[in-house]
């Protein structure tokens, strides 16, 4: 009877301490999805600007008869200003630093697919060496 007890006892704290192990990794998913919902709206808005800042730009070539050369980070060549350029790198910084801290593989394969991806504009060769690099971690 002893031996139920224990056998019962020990049963009850296995639960207890899956239930506990449960609660952590449900707050952790929970993080994870608000953290990548922040990042999914950030990049939403940074494709909504850069639509506007390729678009203004188009027609300010278009009106003046130039052509300007676009650049990979803020879309526009020279007539973008510093302060938008310097924006744009600080942009840039935050979701590296962000994908840095991600700790979850899969999450930060998404960054690579989507934001940075855009971002660096990367083909489909470099996404592939970024995957496998984070894969190897």
């Amino acid at each position: 009877m002893t031996e139920l007890r224990d056998a019962l006892d020990g049963s009850e704290k296995s639960v207890r301490d899956a239930e506990k192990q449960r609660a952590e990794l449900r707050g952790m998913l929970d993080e994870a999805n608000v953290r990548y919902e922040k990042l999914s709206k950030e990049f939403k808005a940074m494709q909504a600007k850069q639509k506007l800042e390729v678009s203004a730009s188009g027609r300010s070539s278009i009106d003046s008869g130039s052509t300007g050369v676009r650049s990979p980070i803020n879309g526009a060549g020279g007539g973008g200003t510093a302060q938008a350029g310097k924006m744009d790198y600080v942009y840039l910084k935050t979701i590296l630093l962000q994908f840095l801290e991600q700790r979850d593989k899969k999450r930060q394969a998404d960054l690579v697919k989507t934001v940075l991806g855009q971002l660096l504009h990367f083909d489909k060769k470099d996404q592939e060496r970024w995957i496998a690099a984070i894969s190897a971690k």
